[in-house]
């Protein structure tokens, strides 16, 4: 039945090339094939005939994070909240948003690893902003200095360490 349905949307596509429910299925299509340029492609498509649909967003970061695109990771999760901004019923379910955290503070680590932190700094302060500002602001402050700015990480490392009421993790005594 996929192979008819997706030769149904493909079908479409023909009649008008910016149907987004059939380029949004044909994403999740490829997406569950592990095709993820294809996918990314799809779901970009969709967001061009319909850029109310933000919650695309959420597959295109998934996508772009197996494909290794670090800085595209961040821009789709700036886009997806973004889109949460835009209306109290656009929202993430539980599940959802605990993938989106991990992949976020994946991102971070992985760059702050190689030394680079655009895309480090980036997806911390989704982190910090989005999902826990206490918890984060110790990576925002190792994301900051792999982009060299010392003076900016420590003011970081100096929120977490005075400003969070919790016990003050390791990483954030490190980061300071």
């Amino acid at each position: 039945y996929q192979k008819q349905s997706r030769n149904c949307y493909l079908k479409a596509l023909e009649v008008d090339d910016l149907q987004v429910y059939a380029l949004f299925n044909l994403g999740v299509g490829a997406f569950r094939d592990m095709k993820m340029g294809l996918a990314e492609k799809y779901f970009e498509r969709t967001l061009l005939a319909d850029p109310r649909r933000g919650d695309v967003s959420y597959f295109l970061v998934r996508c772009r994070f197996a494909q290794q695109d670090l800085e595209g990771v961040v821009e789709a999760a700036q886009d997806l909240f973004a889109w949460i901004e835009t209306n109290p019923r656009n929202r993430l379910d539980a599940h959802e948003l605990k993938d989106l955290e991990s992949i976020l503070t994946q991102v971070a680590r992985a760059e702050i690893a190689e030394g680079t932190g655009s895309a480090a700094r980036g997806a911390a302060q989704i982190l910090v902003d989005r999902i826990d500002r206490c918890a984060y602001l110790s990576l925002l402050s190792l994301a900051i200095l792999a982009e060299g700015d010392a003076a900016g990480a420590l003011a970081q490392a100096s929120e977490c360490l005075n400003g969070c009421k919790e016990p003050i993790s390791a990483e954030c005594v490190f980061a300071h």
